[in-house]
């Protein structure tokens, strides 16, 4: 399926679920079903072959023993496929004793809309909150858990976070949690059985079955969860009233931009003088205060120009706001003009104040900065190391003050220290006069742009369109530019800008799902070769005629777990319907003395092709998949 068959399909079944959600619902519901039986037919088909293969062993006896061994071992790994490793649950839980006035709400909202209370709830170190179900047996006995971020409950009033928790709560009451953990379920369980193991059995009587199928459950679930935050969103404000689901909307959207960045960006820098991992991270951001009535008017300005994309699972919040209070509606001047001062007032307190004992609120400050200086320890030597020399580099210089006598490498690195150091603001006389000083080319364009961007300043414009004009600047100018005009509120420019980013990230979307696609036929998709000979693989490449296009890509890979760099080569639509023996095997020869191709560190070649016809082609440790370039 080519990315534009994707969106409208994605079109479709939005049109759908507007026009009866229930009977949407209902059918989204029968198509996990089919998965699920799809697996259980393929499942009882081979025991059947199994069975059959067994009798005609004892009766033949020899000759059929050749074809009872594969079928076996096949079935192993469909049965084997099955078992689905869930993630622990990270955090810490927390026990009524431990959070009383947390249990105590969690009650009454249940018995608010007439749910079961969860299982547990767990406290982790993110600026989130969720919930989630973990199977005991396949399916069945799902244990329900709610997940509080601790860096959301310092930021949220108690208020707020009930609203946060109806919601979740709303969405057990639902039964959205179980089935979404069913249906992710049952996406491992085709992606375990799609991985070739030791036995070289890896599903391929069902390939045709899942091209078809996993394209299209994606879609239909992407826009089934967007209603399904739509609907919770409705059953919280039932509970804890509309303006306080949309203040807790509202504020949570812009808490990571307004609040826990700016106290990363002056916290991180401070910290880098110690020789050890700091160990008050979240001690500190707890007296962090809060932002101000005018960030977030700009906040909420961003908030009306924010539309739901293609791809989101969830809804934007301007679209959740107007569906629970059309007249907070931050997209019409009046519901932006009462939105500001609703979100700016609150009550006294956080939440974690009001769900946790004081002692067990301090234990678990504690605890969970220890985790997060373990998990910094290893790099921060290295942090250290690059802020003393930041400090070095410029303790002969005047920090508002740069010497324009200086040599341009000089001058960059001492703005980029500034950057690190000082922020943005104190970086840009630094990289003014590194501009000024140097050759002026894309990439001195994009960096100076881009400061002058934060700091709202105009002179960002004609330096992000010159850098744009470079493939590889593109899409962070005008990414940047997207930035500069929602901060200014020109948005018919910003509307345009974003345009011509989403137009330079096609590309990039167009390898997302070809990464996708080789992700569910059950392959590696990484070229994971040193730098020297992956820039000799691409030269040698673009020069053969019938290459339209090479592309280099960071991704991670997906068996070492590590970031890789990712070769996607794709040939002319004539090469598609050649033979492919003739026109694969002479390129893949020529390459061969420039790169060995070995199943670790292969060029992945996208064509299209059976799996008959890659045999054919003779290519041992090459992925040939059939895609078309659109």
């Amino acid at each position: 399926m080519t990315q534009s068959d994707y969106l409208a399909l994605i079109d479709r079944m939005s049109e759908l679920n507007r026009s009866d959600p229930r009977a949407y619902r209902a059918r989204v519901r029968r198509f996990v079903r089919l998965g699920y039986w799809a697996y259980s037919g393929h499942l009882i088909l081979l025991l059947s072959c199994l069975c059959l293969m067994t009798v005609a062993t004892v009766i033949v006896r020899g000759p059929a023993l050749f074809l009872l061994v594969p079928i076996l071992l096949a079935t192993v790994v469909v049965v084997r496929s099955m078992s689905v490793r869930q993630p622990p649950t990270e955090g810490q839980r927390l026990s009524e004793e431990d959070a009383p006035g947390l249990y105590e709400d969690v009650r009454a909202t249940a018995l608010a809309l007439k749910a079961k209370a969860p299982d547990a709830v767990y406290l982790d170190t993110t600026f989130n909150a969720g919930a989630s179900a973990s199977f005991r047996f396949a399916t069945f006995g799902a244990e329900i858990r709610l997940h509080f971020g601790v860096e959301l409950l310092l930021y949220l009033s108690p208020e707020e976070a009930r609203s946060v928790l109806a919601h979740e709560i709303a969405h057990h009451c639902r039964r959205d949690v179980v089935f979404g953990a069913a249906n992710d379920r049952l996406v491992q369980m085709w992606r375990n059985l799609m991985q070739p193991d030791q036995t070289g059995y890896s599903g391929a009587p069902m390939r045709p079955f899942l091209r078809w199928y996993l394209p299209r459950l994606e879609a239909m679930t992407v826009v089934l969860r967007r209603e399904n935050e739509h609907e919770a969103d409705l059953l919280a404000a039932q509970v804890t009233g509309n303006e306080t689901t949309v203040r807790a909307l509202t504020r949570i959207r812009a808490g990571s931009d307004l609040w826990l960045e700016p106290f990363q960006e002056t916290y991180w820098p401070e910290a880098a003088s110690r020789d050890s991992p700091p160990e008050d991270f979240l001690q500190r951001l707890a007296e962090w205060p809060l932002p101000t009535p005018e960030a977030f008017d700009r906040a909420v300005t961003r908030i009306a120009h924010k539309e739901t994309g293609p791809y989101d699972s969830h809804p934007s919040t301007a679209d959740r706001i107007a569906r629970i209070e059309p007249g907070l509606d931050p997209r019409a001047e009046s519901g932006r003009h009462d939105l500001v001062p609703l979100c700016t007032a609150r009550s006294e307190g956080t939440a974690l104040d009001a769900w946790l004992r004081p002692d067990v609120k301090v234990a678990c400050l504690h605890a969970f900065d220890r985790k997060i200086a373990e998990e910094i320890g290893p790099t921060w030597p290295e942090k250290v190391r690059q802020w003393r020399e930041d400090l070095a580099r410029l303790s002969d210089s005047d920090v508002e003050h740069p010497d324009a006598d200086a040599p341009e490498s000089e001058l960059w690195d001492k703005a980029r220290a500034v950057r690190r150091i000082h922020g943005n603001g104190a970086a840009l006389p630094w990289a003014m006069a590194a501009y000024r000083a140097g050759s002026q080319g894309c990439e001195q364009k994009l960096w100076l742009g881009g400061l002058y961007a934060t700091v709202d300043d105009p002179r960002c414009i004609d330096l992000l369109e010159a850098a744009s004009n470079d493939p590889d600047h593109e899409a962070a100018a005008w990414e940047n530019l997207c930035r500069y005009y929602a901060s200014t509120g020109d948005w018919e420019a910003e509307a345009q800008a974003y345009d011509r980013y989403r137009a330079s990230m096609a590309t990039e979307n167009e390898i997302e799902a070809w990464l996708s696609d080789l992700k569910n036929d059950g392959h590696s998709v990484a070229a994971d070769l040193p730098p020297e000979q992956r820039a000799a693989l691409v030269a040698v490449l673009k020069e053969d005629p019938e290459v339209t296009a090479v592309y280099t890509v960071r991704r991670t890979h997906p068996v070492r777990n590590r970031q890789a760099d990712l070769v996607v080569v794709a040939f002319s639509p004539a090469g598609f319907h050649v033979d492919r023996a003739k026109f694969v095997k002479p390129k893949l020869e020529r390459l061969q003395g420039v790169v060995p191709l070995r199943e670790s560190a292969v060029l992945w070649v996208v064509l299209k092709g059976s799996v008959q016809e890659r045999a054919a082609a003779g290519i041992p440790g090459t992925c040939v998949y059939r895609t078309a370039r659109p």
